[in-house]
């Protein structure tokens, strides 16, 4: 009986709340995008972006006007702007059962700052910040000011737009005229699709070739100015003539062009204002053509048509080259051709050879600090995936290389730039000297031991401007210690795989030693049984530790001349059988592992004297030319 009178007052308490919630008049608003950036927007134009539409249920209240109010409140429903209750109302007047719609254009008054309440007038005018935001509309009754209606809300989104990608020319391009007509092509691309977009194109001389482009364009003359719908302008003999040799600057502006607003502030990032771009315009000049490139297993013979030279110009040439998805590298030459080393093997390259052309020299090394080229289009090339049999070591023959350029070498030899000595390109560790002679150390590159890194000191010797070695020897010889070979993080070498095996041959040893010796101490009732379980544990995660480094290394033998197919196998197949059986090691074990170091001693032999023969007789071949 209790219960049954207390669901009867629940229910009874449920219907006055839900009774308290119908008001006689239902409001539902709309906002129809695109939406303004500000709140002044929605009170100046001529739109109609906000529609609300009013309905009164009650047929029994009519006939007299109610008030209304508007309120901008943001996504978390904390209140920006509202009307206040202080103002002259805006009265609306319903007839009970017809629906009237109004429009911001009808109750602009609502909207102007003066009747606003909450807001600043710097606030007011400018951008709302990006977010989320709701538009309210309610009806209050004029006599009591209590709300006949609910408070309808409609979600606006406000965001900015980010300015155009400028695509062509590209940043330091240099054109060229090719006929008495100009005819240059200006592309951008947009970011955003925003609404009413249009472009303000502006094209500026530069007067003062020191200032980066940003400088340029602001203290620049102004050239040609124009505004378009589309991403791109064709530039003619009917905009003003572009003189030679001189740099241009061109920046694109984003901004909005509602022809029912035409005062809409612009609702993009940095005012619409793209990056600014820069191009050189010059007289006679022609990318390099006839692109030829031979290649062989690391390195790579590129040729092209010479061009004519820009006076006192050392390095006229640029070729940038990179492997197929990774970065830009580049090489200054003087000379129509150049020679690419430290190349992989079996790999595709993409290249281009520019020349320095168009501004002189004495006020090309703006910007960026170097010369403006014009480049070829692009070419690949593929190395080989074997070694060529012309860059095989040959051990105590001395190389034919002919080198007619002896002129001297300006610049200073950084770490990890690379010359030539012979046959072998070597990397440069550290150096000093300039005007073309040079001390320091390196390390050279061996294709006939899978790329071993020898080391090598220099000391006097002469570079011309092609990085090539003219006079003086680099010097490496047999070092016990195996200092003179330069050590890689991964078993690569013959040195690293020397190494991997005398370790990991020890390792295993003293493993099975240590499990010996606690077998015992367990048979011998000196350790309990969870003392010997956890050491054993141990034991084993060592053990498995040391079979990740025979991978490597079998994958090292595998590939090497010396090593026959059958004593890979034999020392796999010793491998295998190595392994605690149980927990428990036997016999077998432990002959199995002097079996495998009896192997890899021999393996260990054999590399060793390759790598001795290879260290005092090849520094033959890197003696003076």
């Amino acid at each position: 009986m209790f219960l049954r009178r207390y669901i009867l007052f629940f229910l009874t308490l449920l219907s006055l709340s839900l009774q308290a919630q119908q008001y006689p008049v239902d409001v539902q608003v709309f906002v129809i995008p695109p939406y303004p950036q500000s709140l002044r927007g929605y009170a100046d134009t001529f739109e109609q972006k906000i529609q609300a539409h009013f309905l009164l249920k009650d047929l029994s209240t009519g006939g007299r006007p109610f008030a209304l109010r508007f309120s901008l409140e943001n996504f978390q429903g904390q209140t920006i702007a509202q009307t206040p209750d202080y103002i002259t109302p805006y009265l609306v007047n319903l007839s009970p059962g017809v629906r009237r719609t109004l429009t911001n254009i009808d109750f602009k008054t609502l909207l102007r700052y003066e009747n606003l309440y909450g807001i600043n007038e710097a606030t007011y005018n400018g951008l709302l910040p990006e977010g989320t935001y709701f538009i309210g509309l309610s009806l209050y009754d004029v006599a009591t000011g209590r709300p006949v209606s609910n408070k309808g809300r409609a979600m606006i989104q406000v965001r900015r737009y980010s300015p155009p990608v400028l695509t062509m020319p590209q940043k330091g391009e240099v054109l060229t005229k090719k006929n008495a007509f100009q005819n240059i092509f200006f592309q951008w691309m947009p970011r955003d699709i925003a609404p009413f977009m249009q472009y303000e194109f502006t094209l500026k001389e530069v007067w003062d070739l020191a200032l980066v482009p940003e400088e340029a364009f602001m203290s620049g003359r102004l050239v040609y100015q124009t505004k378009t719908n589309a991403p791109a302008l064709q530039y003619t003999n009917m905009m003003p003539i572009l003189l030679e040799n001189k740099r241009y600057v061109w920046q694109v502006r984003a901004l909005t062009n509602n022809p029912a607003n035409p005062n809409e502030q612009s609702y993009f990032r940095n005012n619409g204002n793209s990056e600014t771009f820069y191009f050189d315009l010059v007289s006679n000049c022609e990318a390099p053509r006839m692109l030829t490139a031979i290649t062989e297993s690391t390195s790579a013979q590129l040729r092209w048509s010479a061009q004519a030279m820009m006076p006192n110009q050392e390095y006229p040439y640029k070729v940038i080259y990179r492997e197929k998805g990774k970065t830009w590298k580049s090489q200054k030459v003087s000379m129509p051709y150049a020679k690419l080393t430290n190349l992989k093997r079996g790999r595709t390259y993409i290249y281009k050879v520019g020349v320095a052309c168009g501004l002189e020299t004495a006020y090309s090394s703006s910007v960026f600090g170097e010369e403006i080229y014009m480049y070829s289009t692009e070419q690949e090339f593929t190395t080989t995936e074997q070694i060529d049999e012309k860059s095989q070591v040959q051990c105590g023959v001395k190389p034919e290389i002919r080198i007619k350029n002896t002129k001297p070498l300006q610049d200073n030899l950084y770490a990890n730039t690379t010359f030539t000595a012979g046959d072998f390109p070597v990397t440069v560790i550290n150096a000093t000297g300039n005007n073309g002679v040079y001390s320091g150390e390196g390390y050279v590159k061996v294709p006939y031991l899978q790329d071993t890194k020898i080391k090598v000191v220099f000391n006097g010797i002469k570079l011309n401007t092609e990085r090539q070695l003219i006079g003086g020897k680099l010097v490496t010889t047999y070092d016990e210690t195996e200092r003179n070979v330069v050590e890689v993080p991964i078993i690569k070498t013959l040195n690293d795989a020397i190494n991997s095996l005398k370790n990991v041959g020890k390792q295993q040893e003293e493993i099975v030693q240590n499990q010996e010796k606690l077998e015992k101490q367990f048979s011998e009732n000196k350790i309990d049984k969870e003392e010997y379980d956890k050491k054993t544990k141990e034991n084993i995660s060592q053990w498995e530790k040391t079979l990740s480094v025979y991978n490597d290394v079998e994958s090292f033998t595998e590939k090497h001349p010396l090593i026959t197919k059958e004593e890979v196998n034999e020392l796999k197949e010793l491998q295998q059988q190595k392994s605690f059986a149980g927990n428990s090691v036997g016999k077998r074990d432990l002959e199995n592992t002097k079996k495998i170091n009896a192997k890899q001693t021999e393996m260990e032999l054999v590399l060793g004297y390759e790598l001795q023969i290879v260290n005092t007789k090849c520094s033959i071949n890197l003696q003076k030319i």
